[in-house]
């Protein structure tokens, strides 16, 4: 389901700190079915603000942290737990690991899939240090780019952006935690259609606990 073929096309880019942007990351079917098939059910809404940043949108766990299993398997189309079985994969972690050069054989899997509705948003921040390594699927067929995108920042300030990812659906991006990696989500403002949505891929340094569940 994931293309292979991305990852050799793309490049992991060092400044202002790792990262990467994919395109077309599935298939053109797998896109439509996994698009029109978005999860519905058990998503709660995560706000508030930590200090560092404010943040307002809804989450759903695909793949509770250090799981083999698959949450709320039985209400997820076929192609969505074929996508979730491919996360679980060591073929996927070891891919994963060989284009951004991190060992994540002993690392903790954790799989959200994210809403982001009219006003919704997530500041600019610092992933925690916890975080070792995230990939940020996409699942939206259209998108006016009204707010909503994934904006890689050289700084803290917002207005130091050096690229901005739609949520569309083939679009993925990879971030490298670092003391610098600082990005947003910029505000939705904006949905004339379906919300905001994506799915974030997280691998955790070991020992580390669930901030979200």
């Amino acid at each position: 389901m994931i293309n292979i073929e991305t990852f050799i096309n793309s490049k992991l880019n060092e400044y202002p700190y790792k990262w990467a942007f994919l395109e077309n990351i599935f298939t053109q079917e797998d896109a439509k079915n996994l698009a029109d098939q978005f999860p519905k059910d058990n998503y709660k809404e995560v706000s508030g603000y930590d200090g560092e940043k404010g943040y307002l949108y809804n989450a759903r766990s695909l793949i509770h942290m250090g799981s083999k299993n698959i949450s709320n398997e039985n209400n997820l189309s076929f192609a969505w737990k074929h996508l979730a079985n491919e996360l679980l994969s060591d073929n996927f972690r070891e891919l994963l690991g060989s284009f951004t050069e991190i060992d994540t054989k002993d690392l903790l899997l954790e799989v959200n899939v994210i809403e982001y509705g009219n006003g919704a948003y997530l500041g600019p921040h610092l992933d925690l240090k916890e975080k070792v390594l995230t990939m940020i699927l996409y699942f939206n067929a259209h998108w006016d780019e009204e707010g909503g995108c994934l904006s890689i920042l050289s700084t803290k300030n917002p207005e130091d952006s050096i690229k901005k990812i739609s949520p569309k659906v083939g679009n993925a991006s990879i971030l490298v935690r670092s003391n610098n990696s600082w990005h947003e989500v910029t505000k939705v403002t904006k949905v004339t259609g379906n919300p905001r949505r994506s799915l974030n891929v997280i691998f955790h340094a070991p020992g580390s606990k669930s901030t979200m569940w």
